[in-house]
């Protein structure tokens, strides 16, 4: 790696700049991120559980409408984007319950303004061992989203050639209450990030969000999913 190349985020004047360089890929962002709103709170006050026993949380907060603009170099050519970003800040009080491996988390960008966040912190089984969510009207008003509220359901699978681990990439999501009913599809499969240093390995990418039996986005979506396969427990 070159001595250029790094990563910075800066917030100044009300706007998130962002910047990254790596000169081996040839790829450099230059993007400015302004908020449409305050920052979401989930949890009560902004303490977000992560057990039924509240011995685990986190400080949690989210900035989940962010405009952006600005270039993206790639292949020696600067490429104008704009679009829409979504910005998360944890202060964990604590490591993962011992009974729990991982965790799949999911922020959801609706054409129709709501957002929505929601996770679940996984057993040694797989099972889920404790849930929680929030929707987020268009307005930035909330809603929190029990465990009992909403189904996230893993569909279609893919199996990592380099770690074996194996990783739903399609999902159903249904949130009754808010007539919320969509598939997931990921953007591509391979989205698996693993450490050169310890070999911890996670899924964490891009999804598009439609109708059942349509093919029309009506959202985007990012997902996060760790635990799965061999020395993938994350270390927080």
């Amino acid at each position: 790696a070159g001595t250029d190349d790094r990563w910075q985020l800066v917030y100044r004047n009300g706007v998130y700049r962002l910047r990254v360089n790596d000169r081996r890929q040839g790829l450099r962002f230059e993007l400015e991120c302004t908020p449409g709103g305050g920052p979401v709170f989930h949890g009560r006050g902004g303490l977000s559980p992560k057990s039924s026993a509240g011995d685990t949380g986190s400080l949690y907060y989210s900035q989940p409408s962010l405009q952006v603009s600005g270039q993206v170099l790639r292949n020696c050519a600067e490429i104008p984007v704009t679009g829409t970003a979504w910005l998360d800040r944890e202060i964990f009080t604590n490591t993962l319950g011992a009974g729990q491996k991982g965790w799949d988390w999911l922020a959801l960008q609706l054409d129709d303004g709501r957002r929505v966040m929601l996770y679940r912190l996984l057993d040694q089984t797989g099972a889920t061992d404790f849930a929680l969510g929030t929707l987020i009207a268009p307005d930035g008003s909330t809603r929190s989203l029990p465990a009992d509220s909403w189904q996230f359901t893993p569909g279609r699978t893919w199996t990592s050639p380099q770690t074996e681990a194996q990783y739903p990439v399609t999902w159903r999501l249904t949130i009754p209450d808010a007539e919320i009913d969509l598939e997931l599809q990921a953007v591509r499969p391979d989205q698996e990030n693993v450490s050169p240093r310890t070999g911890i390995h996670y899924w964490e990418g891009a999804a598009t969000a439609v109708r059942p039996g349509s093919t029309t986005p009506v959202g985007r979506a990012f997902i996060e999913l760790t635990g799965r396969g061999e020395g993938s427990r994350p270390p927080v």
